[in-house]
C-alpha cells in the first residue's frame, strides 16, 4: 500500500450506518475538519447530538443507490455485508476512494493506527492483515514517546520558516535541518526538547558557514 495523509478539511466525506464503528470514523472526520454526511435510518446518541448540533449532516434512512455521488471519501460500517460491498462498488464505479470496516478486500485505501503528538503524525499500518496488531504498535509508541514533542514539533516548524526566510544554499539548509535535529533529539530515549529562541537562531547562524 501507498502511504499517504489526506487533508480532508472542508471536503465532504460520507459514513454510511451509525453504530460503535461508524462513530470512530466520524469522530476522525470530524477532529479533522472535513463535512461529514451520515446516511442511517438510526443513529447513536452522539451521532444524533452532533446532527443536531449541526456538527454533521444525517439523511435519516437507508442507503440508496447514487448515495456516494458528489463525495471524496466513503466509509461503509452498516451491519450488513451487502449493503457495505454496494457502497463500495457504486464507490469505485464512481472512482470515489471507499473503506469497508472489517473487509479489507473491498477496502480502496485502509486507515492506520495514528498517534499524535500535536502537529507530529505516527502512522502505523498492517496492509490490512492485522489491524489489532497497528494498534498496539501505536500504543507501545505512545508510551515510549517522551514528553516534549508537541513542544518540539512547534519549534521545528518555527525552525523551518526561519529557514525558509534566510538566503541559505541548498546545502546549508539541509545542514541547518541536521543541526536542529543533533541538538534536540536523544534518539535512544525517543526523547524530544525545543530549542530555546536563541539557541535556534545560533543553529541557523551556524550553517551559514562553508
Amino acid at each position: 500500500m501507498l502511504p499517504v495523509m489526506l487533508d480532508v478539511r472542508g471536503r465532504r466525506c460520507l459514513v454510511v450506518g451509525a453504530g460503535r464503528v461508524a462513530l470512530g470514523k466520524v469522530r476522525l472526520l470530524l477532529a479533522q475538519g472535513a463535512a461529514v454526511s451520515v446516511i442511517a435510518p438510526e443513529a447513536c446518541a452522539e451521532l444524533a447530538a452532533s446532527a443536531r448540533a449541526g456538527d454533521l449532516e444525517w439523511r435519516m434512512r437507508p442507503y440508496a443507490p447514487g448515495d456516494t455521488a458528489g463525495f471524496r471519501l466513503v466509509f461503509a460500517a452498516t451491519d450488513s455485508r451487502a449493503v457495505n460491498a454496494q457502497v463500495a462498488a457504486e464507490a469505485e464505479d464512481a472512482g470515489i476512494w471507499a473503506n469497508v470496516a472489517d473487509t479489507p478486500e473491498l477496502c480502496a485505501f485502509a486507515m492506520p493506527a495514528v498517534l499524535r503528538r500535536g502537529a507530529l503524525e505516527v502512522a502505523v499500518g498492517t496492509s490490512s492483515t492485522a489491524p489489532f496488531a497497528a494498534a498496539r504498535v501505536r500504543d507501545l509508541l505512545d508510551r515510549s514517546l517522551g514528553p516534549g514533542w508537541e513542544a518540539w514539533m512547534e519549534a521545528a516548524a518555527a525552525f523551518r520558516e526561519a529557514v525558509a526566510r534566510s538566503s541559505l544554499s541548498a546545502d546549508a539548509r539541509r545542514r541547518a535541518y541536521d543541526a536542529f535535529v543533533e541538538a534536540t533529539l536523544r534518539p535512544g530515549e525517543l526523547m524530544a526538547r525545543a530549542p530555546l529562541p536563541a539557541e535556534a537562531e545560533a543553529l541557523l547562524r551556524r550553517s551559514e558557514a562553508p
